[in-house]
């Protein structure tokens, strides 16, 4: 087809955004000035487009242009509209590089000349044919600058028509004149038409957005006219559940543009329904599942969501319920927290694990405990290559206090710890977040390997290996109740457990400050308060074994542990007196034995707080010719003659074997065999419970 008065036109956009080129193609015929322009933006919609072009050429209104807008289509919808253009002289066609439906609208409001504008997506139909032909007349006679009423919606070819179906501000009661203050709504412009003089006049275009191009318009809109009239009836018809959106970078950017933009209007003429209900717009399940990848893949976007969601008066709003997302509420996903003191030696190893971890977003807190050799000088270096690291300098106050001022800082959803002289698996944070993000959980306990400091060999320890878990025992999202019988038996390691922040920050969880062996109070507080914890088997943490450890230097530590083991039976004492007793038994055992392998000096040490210890809990002892202590306790009949028979197979095994069965050795083996049979018990109690419900 010819195309009629070729020409270019400049079109202005909205404030701030820059102007764009138009052609126009087609030119409309027409000998009168139109009633009402309808605009109508075309991109690749070729199978509906001929349904909404009908249900505009076949309106009673007939005095209007029809101005079809192609942004770019690459299928066969500008050929459709040549073809209607050339039966209809209404038609005006443009053509456009693709720069989005608010673009195309703009073109369509420079270009109009009728005496009110309506808007149509191409893939959307008028309800019926006067509907242009009410709300021209209604505009015109209550002398109103927009007019609309409600909507209808297609899904499947089949017309929705109950209100109640609908967000509430898309349905109107009755006709009449509505004031803006007491509507407050933002979807659904397309039902409306607006005095083509009106818009000009008050420079009222679309945003340059690809996506939340239309509230801004609609809110400005409103705002500026006051009041409209509404119809009860439908005036428009939208077609939903055939389509995709398909997000990018430039799109979630936009979104949140928009949103921006209603908020800060909203406030600007104290709007406050509506800025509750664009609050509720962001915070929905739907947009935070379309922009979470967004947010870890891109810094742009992850820095223009985070604005938006920070600067929200949450004060301000009615429904409480409405918080700051969690995955929102930091910069990092994971704290990877380090306290250092005195390991230049192995420091490289263990920052070099954590700089490269395939997680990116992360940040790195390490504090420095008051080391006097090269730490902190290595720690800055590294600092100045990589942003992701932050120093805290302190004089030398212990382990506990250096995490807790880590803690404090941290601004990430999860906490994971890292000793000095260990190191991560390469891919050991992404494994961490996906498994807690996914299952939504409060704790993950992972696996590890020791390894020896100078042959680099590395050994499997028992311990990490869960291997005392009941078979039937989920691995993933239980909470303490699901494990009371054995949970004093769990891995209390804080470097092979990641927190969520918010459990160890709403319930002020802290390690205790100047101990050793403090992580057994902060794993269990924070056992007992979280909802949802999860165990994998996955070897993710490298334990450096060399003659520096506390762990290897328990003797020296032996004050702490009884301080510790005194603070968590206190706790359980008073959280759950059913497992107060297990708890007790471990604790006071696990002093006890430790207290019989130090030699004579060591034990007159440590003798008396050891005493202590077990008087203020009740824990009955005597104290042996060669300075031991021997706890009474009642023994399993059944596990008593296990042991015993286990006990003669071993002797005799480590007989033949020409090893000697020293006392220690003994007191080694048989406390292994007693936690292997009391797995067993836990295991049968476990089948047991469950046989008893399947009955029921």
């Amino acid at each position: 087809m010819t195309p009629i008065n070729k020409n270019i036109i400049t079109v202005k956009n909205a404030k701030n955004t820059p102007n764009t080129i138009a052609e126009i193609i087609v030119q409309n015929k027409i000998d009168y000035n139109p009633k009402v322009s309808v605009i109508i933006p075309v991109y690749n919609v070729e199978k509906y487009l001929r349904q909404c072009l009908d249900s505009v050429v076949n309106q009673t209104l007939k005095e209007i242009e029809i101005i079809c807008v192609d942004d770019g289509s690459t299928d066969s919808s500008l050929e459709i509209l040549k073809e209607y253009a050339s039966k209809d002289p209404r038609f005006t066609i443009l053509t456009q590089e693709n720069s989005g439906a608010g673009q195309a609208r703009n073109n369509g409001i420079d270009t109009a000349r009728g005496q009110y504008i309506a808007f149509i997506d191409s893939d959307d139909l008028y309800p019926k044919n006067d509907t242009l032909e009410t709300m021209y007349n209604s505009a015109i006679k209550h002398k109103v600058l927009i007019c609309g009423g409600s909507l209808n919606q297609i899904k499947m070819d089949k017309i929705i028509t109950p209100p109640s179906l609908f967000e509430e501000g898309y349905a109107f009661k009755k006709d009449g004149i509505v004031e803006y203050n007491n509507y407050q709504f933002d979807y659904g412009y397309w039902r409306f038409i607006y005095k083509r003089e009106f818009l000009k006049e008050n420079h009222l275009y679309f945003p340059n957005y690809l996506r939340y191009q239309d509230p801004p318009f609609f809110v400005k809109s409103m705002i500026k006219a006051k009041k409209f009239y509404a119809l009860k009836q439908p005036t428009y018809v939208y077609r939903v559940s055939y389509k995709e959106i398909t997000w990018n970078n430039r799109k979630i950017i936009d979104l949140f543009n928009g949103f921006s933009d209603v908020l800060d209007i909203s406030l600007q003429h104290n709007l406050l329904k509506l800025y509750e209900k664009t609050v509720s717009r962001i915070l929905s399940p739907y947009i935070l599942k379309s922009i979470e990848k967004f947010i870890l893949e891109d810094e742009n976007v992850k820095n223009k969501i985070v604005n938006t969601v920070k600067n929200i008066n949450y004060d301000i709003l009615e429904n409480k319920k409405l918080k700051l997302p969690k995955r929102l509420k930091y910069d990092s996903l994971v704290s990877v927290i380090i306290s250092v003191y005195n390991g230049e030696e192995y420091l490289a190893e263990c920052l070099d694990s954590a700089i490269n971890q395939t997680l990116k977003n992360i940040e790195i807190i390490c504090v420095n405990d008051g080391s006097t050799d090269n730490s902190l000088k290595i720690l800055e270096e590294y600092a100045q290559k990589d942003n992701r690291i932050t120093i805290i300098n302190q004089e030398n106050q212990g382990l506990s206090i250096s995490r807790n001022n880590a803690i404090n800082i941290a601004n990430s959803q999860y906490l994971v710890f890292l000793d000095a002289d260990d190191y991560l698996r390469i891919d050991a944070l992404e494994i961490i977040y996906n498994q807690m993000d996914k299952k939504n959980l409060d704790m993950l306990s992972y696996s590890g390997l020791n390894f020896d400091n100078i042959t680099r060999k590395m050994e499997i320890n028992q311990y990490w290996e869960y291997t005392y878990l009941p078979i039937n025992f989920k691995y993933l999202k239980y909470n303490y109740k699901k494990c009371k019988s054995f949970m004093h038996r769990l891995n209390v390691s804080s470097c092979l457990t990641a927190y969520k922040k918010e459990l160890i920050e709403d319930n002020n969880i802290i390690f205790p400050p100047h101990l050793c062996y403090e992580d057994n109070v902060f794993y269990l507080k924070a056992l007992t308060k979280t909802k949802r914890c999860g165990i994998i088997r996955d070897k993710l943490y490298f334990r450096r074994v060399h003659e520096a450890s506390i762990t290897q230097n328990r003797n020296k530590h032996f004050s702490d542990q009884i301080k510790i083991s005194d603070l968590v039976i206190e706790y359980i004492s008073n959280f759950n007196k059913k497992i107060y007793n297990n708890y007790k038994e471990k604790y006071t055992s696990s002093c006890v034995n430790l207290y019989n392998s130090f030699n004579f000096d060591d034990k007159e040490k440590y003798q008396e707080e050891l005493k202590n210890l077990l008087i203020k809990h009740n824990v009955k002892f005597k104290i042996t010719n060669n300075n031991k202590i021997k706890i009474k306790k009642k023994q399993n009949k059944f596990i008593t003659k296990l042991l015993y028979l286990s006990r003669t197979i071993e002797k005799t095994t480590f007989c033949i074997l020409g090893i000697k069965f020293s006392y220690p050795n003994r007191e080694y083996i048989l406390m292994r065999e007693n936690e292997k049979l009391n797995a067993i018990v836990d295991d049968l109690s476990y089948k047991y419970t469950q046989l008893k419900a399947e009955l029921k």
